[in-house]
């Protein structure tokens, strides 16, 4: 009413944040009596995170919880809201000689292994733009042991000032996709495609953008506090759970080995996820050969230093040949002007001479 009106007219003018409800609030029972309007702290400009992290619905548990924890859930208390990356950041969390193994690298040690981790992140949240992490399963396998499959979500370089545009375009939606079903499809750039894409977005108010994805799995190992049973639910209850063993794969890496992934912009986005992983310490150069050698980058289509882009590898051949040819009658004609310049220079030299020599027998 009139009263509440007043509130918070002052409340706006001294700079606060004011949520209201409606009556419907209040019999839903999320509100109780006489709290129609509520403060919050006062209004400050706060950094927005680098990293946005969720659990998927799949993967989360009912709000109550019993005195028991599991192992489920303890795993889960790992990744809190700031977390974009799957691994342990707490010291206590951490064995002394804990492990950590990847596909390209491997490290041992409390400290090596917080090291790489900070560096990582650090990677992650420079080069990786708009990062998204979730975890999509969580299960337990075994006696502490358990396994998680994440991904990993960001907006390529490329594709950023789109998103910008789509942003500053008034009622325009964002919608983000991946490409991952199309790993064995070359990818071929098309001006019909980027025509439908804008034509979309004017007509449909809907910009769709294919994001980079990557998605790993984790098993984790852990050292389960003693307690007076041997069931894991009760012993994890007893104290927190401390990292043995970490070992994580990437779902394309396999596909990568077998020469199966042909699209260049998978091939592209993958690069770019492993080079924030760099371990400390390593080369650039080095950790980027091992990459390309690892995922055979070479054997992807458009990918090699002279490939053309929309061009499949006979039509590359087949260009490689003509430029060849080309380069060639046009190597030869060059040789021919320049003897023939040549000739024509040194022929001007001779009769020079010979008038020269006529001069000083006058």
């Amino acid at each position: 009413g009139n009263d509440n009106a007043t509130l918070l007219f002052v409340a706006r003018g001294i700079g606060l944040n004011v949520v209201t409800s409606s009556f419907s609030d209040y019999r839903s029972g999320r509100l109780t009596a006489g709290s129609h309007c509520r403060f919050l702290s006062k209004h400050t400009a706060r950094t927005p995170s680098p990293c946005l992290s969720r659990t998927s619905r799949s993967s989360r548990k009912p709000a109550v919880q019993t005195q028991a924890t599991s192992l489920e859930d303890s795993v889960r208390a790992i990744f809190s809201d700031d977390a974009c990356m799957p691994f342990v950041l707490e010291d206590e969390m951490l064995s002394e000689d804990v492990a950590f193994e990847s596909d390209l690298y491997s490290v041992t040690g409390r400290g090596p292994y917080l090291e790489s981790a900070m560096l990582w992140k650090q990677l992650q949240e420079e080069e990786l733009q708009e990062l998204e992490f979730e975890v999509l399963r969580v299960s337990e396998v075994g006696y502490g042991k358990a396994l998680v499959q994440w991904q990993l979500s960001w907006v390529p370089p490329g594709l950023s000032k789109i998103v910008e545009w789509g942003r500053s375009w008034p009622g325009m939606k964002i919608e983000k996709f991946d490409i991952l079903d199309k790993y064995d499809q070359i990818s071929r750039f098309s001006w019909i495609g980027l025509f439908q894409l804008f034509r979309r977005a004017i007509f449909s108010k809907v910009l769709r953008v294919p994001i980079a994805r990557i998605i790993g799995t984790t098993t984790y190992t852990f050292d389960i506090p003693e307690g007076d049973s041997s069931d894991s639910t009760e012993q994890t209850s007893a104290g927190k759970i401390v990292l043995r063993r970490q070992k994580e794969s990437l779902s394309l890496i396999p596909l990568f080995i077998s020469e199966r992934v042909q699209n260049r912009r998978i091939t592209r986005d993958t690069i770019l996820f492993l080079d924030t992983r760099r371990p400390p310490r390593k080369p650039t150069q080095l950790w980027d050969e091992l990459i390309w050698d690892t995922l055979r980058a070479s054997s992807v289509p458009g990918m090699k230093q002279l490939d053309i882009d929309g061009l499949s590898s006979e039509d590359s051949a087949q260009v490689y040949e003509d430029v060849t040819l080309v380069l060639g009658f046009v190597t030869f004609c060059v040789l021919v002007l320049g003897t023939s310049i040549g000739w024509l220079y040194f022929q001007q030299l001779a009769q020079q001479a010979a008038y020269l020599d006529m001069t000083l027998d006058y």
